[in-house]
């Protein structure tokens, strides 16, 4: 079993060069709170008013990319402290944080944020610094993004040139597949209309035309059955 380490011995972590007094204010205006593993501290995009400095245990902080995906910033421990950026800005919070195992956290609200930030040098630096390094990785996080858009754009656009040219031979092929039985069946056609076939010729010539009229229909079943095919099935 962890030993609980007492808030004097942590916060000194977070706050480099605070001194005894501004550790004392610092525990006076919080409280410490346990939460089991799983358990959701902040939710991004929701309006909370808690600043969290973790005493014992993991937290993983996770932000939605493009609405959907879940992707891992970040995992924090003993020391580590966040919600400071959604107190001080009045903003929602950025970001969802859940506790990865048994955690200990001390925890202030607005009011006693506001209070220790005012009071202590150490903790108003500490917060300079912390929010100037978040946001150069939110910066860096944005144009990984814009990179990877860029590269998934690039990739579809590719694959719609490949499909376009595909259709395009396809129907190329399908033109000449059905010019050929066209022109034989509208060739016989035109001698029977003239009465130039008689007796097997005729036979023959019926038979030529029924055996082309067939290809063709074959020809446009198969392009109907692939139309149906591409409304169906995704890209």
């Amino acid at each position: 079993m962890t030993t609980r380490r007492a808030p004097s011995r942590i916060i000194p972590r977070a706050f480099p060069g605070i001194k005894p007094d501004e550790i004392e204010e610092l525990i006076a205006n919080s409280q410490v709170h346990s939460y089991a593993p799983g358990a959701v501290l902040c939710r991004e995009n929701e309006v909370e008013d808690r600043f969290y400095m973790i005493l014992e245990g993991d937290v993983e902080v996770a932000k939605t990319i493009n609405n959907s995906e879940s992707r891992l910033l970040k995992t924090l421990g003993p020391g580590d402290f966040f919600g400071e950026m959604a107190l001080i800005h009045n903003a929602p919070r950025a970001a969802t944080v859940t506790a990865k195992s048994a955690l200990m956290t001390l925890e202030l609200d607005k009011a006693a944020f506001d209070r220790v930030l005012h009071k202590s040098t150490s903790v108003a630096l500490a917060m300079v610094s912390e929010i100037s390094n978040r946001l150069r990785q939110n910066d860096q996080m944005a144009v990984d993004d814009l990179r990877m858009r860029a590269s998934e754009l690039a990739e579809a656009y590719q694959k719609l040139a490949e499909q376009d040219l595909a259709r395009r031979e396809f129907l190329t092929n399908v033109a000449h597949e059905l010019r050929t039985p066209l022109m034989v069946a509208s060739g016989y056609l035109q001698m029977l209309q003239k009465g130039i076939m008689q007796g097997d010729q005729l036979k023959a010539g019926i038979e030529t035309i029924t055996r082309n009229v067939q290809q063709i229909v074959a020809l446009v079943n198969d392009i109907l059955f692939l139309q149906e095919m591409d409304l169906v099935l995704p890209d």
